[in-house]
């Protein structure tokens, strides 16, 4: 997290690059607890731009994979392989949060219902 949006080494006015405009938030970018400071959204999460420094606290959204993929380790969802399969929650309907990394064990082997086979 930083204090500023601006660049205070040197021109007051000259914007660090998470700050679109003077003063607002680029993309993946939230203002922390404070209200002064931008922090970058975690992995696996993302915020639409445009929120103001300074400015009340905002948080990222958590991105949610579809069904039948699982979160690798740079947090990005990506298709189980061929055969496996990763339902969504029966509860929720939602897929595996891209904020836990690696849930390649939750795609789990595809089986046949009795009396069906694989053509």
């Amino acid at each position: 997290p930083t204090s500023s949006p601006f660049d205070s080494a040197s021109d007051a006015f000259r914007l660090r690059p998470d700050v679109a405009s003077r003063g607002k938030l680029s993309s993946d970018y939230r203002v922390d607890a404070s209200g002064a400071a931008c922090a970058a959204c975690a992995p696996g999460s993302t915020n639409a731009a445009g929120d103001s420094v300074p400015g009340s606290e905002t948080t990222c959204d958590v991105t949610y994979c579809a069904v039948d993929e699982y979160v690798d380790r740079r947090n990005v969802c990506q298709p189980c392989d061929a055969g496996t399969e990763n339902p969504v929650d029966p509860v929720t309907g939602l897929g595996d949060p891209a904020t836990t990394a690696r849930t390649k064990a939750n795609c789990v082997p595809m089986y046949c219902a009795v009396d069906q086979y694989v053509d």
